[in-house]
């Protein structure tokens, strides 16, 4: 048996986080969260996830700064990050490409469109 894959979920809304965790409850995935940037960059470095949940307004680092960091550092560079925002305007912002994002959900996104993408992002990194 393979063990669970791992999620960083960097939310500051706790009401957004309790509906990812929800989301995800029944998959096979471990679900670590930080409420800001500098703890979640913090997060990502340590645990080295297989993916990040990443919101873009965040207090003390906002989330292009944290997008920034995990792509300027070689050990999780390559870290798959999904952008979950209420900034609608994120999923044409340049930085986006330039990123390397995976994807944009917008909130108030559905859970099955939340799921699809983070299941999305697995099989590709499991393909590879």
């Amino acid at each position: 048996m393979t063990p669970n894959r791992t999620i960083v979920v960097i939310e500051d809304q706790d009401f957004t986080d309790r509906v990812i965790r929800g989301a995800l409850r029944k998959r096979p995935y471990d679900i670590v969260t930080a409420n800001d940037g500098e703890a979640g960059l913090e997060l990502v470095k340590a645990i080295k996830p297989d993916l990040v949940l990443l919101d873009i307004s965040l207090p003390r680092m906002d989330g292009w700064q944290v997008l920034a960091e995990i792509r300027a550092t070689d050990e999780v560079v390559q870290t798959p990050v999904v952008i979950v925002t209420a900034q609608g305007h994120a999923a044409s912002d340049p930085r986006v490409g330039a990123l390397d994002v995976e994807d944009v959900l917008t909130k108030p996104f559905l859970v099955r469109q939340l799921r699809d993408a983070v299941d999305a992002v697995m099989e590709r990194s499991v393909a590879a």
